[in-house]
């Protein structure tokens, strides 16, 4: 599967049935992954014991889902101005 194929998909089909998986130890990301792929090889392998190397995780991160808000250009300013970043000279 190609991953434009995915463009095809809604946002919830593909939350819903896709994951990436990720080494947390050197933060390599080695793609995106059916979730019946990934089960399946929790299943067939001893993945518990290289938990930090093999990791999937949702294509959004957990932190945000649980925001439950898209946020606005107004607080895009706000964390600009918080971390100090100037504007452009025009």
């Amino acid at each position: 599967m190609k991953l434009e194929e995915l463009l095809d998909m809604t946002l919830r089909d593909v939350l819903d049935n896709f994951s990436s998986i990720e080494s947390l130890e050197c933060g390599y990301k080695y793609g995106i992954f059916r979730d019946e792929d990934i089960k399946k090889a929790f299943e067939e392998y001893n993945i518990d014991e290289y938990s930090e190397a093999f990791s999937p995780s949702n294509l959004i991160d957990d932190e945000l889902l649980l925001d439950e808000e898209v946020k606005d250009y107004d607080t895009i300013v706000r964390i600009l101005d918080n971390l100090g970043i100037s504007k452009k000279n025009s």
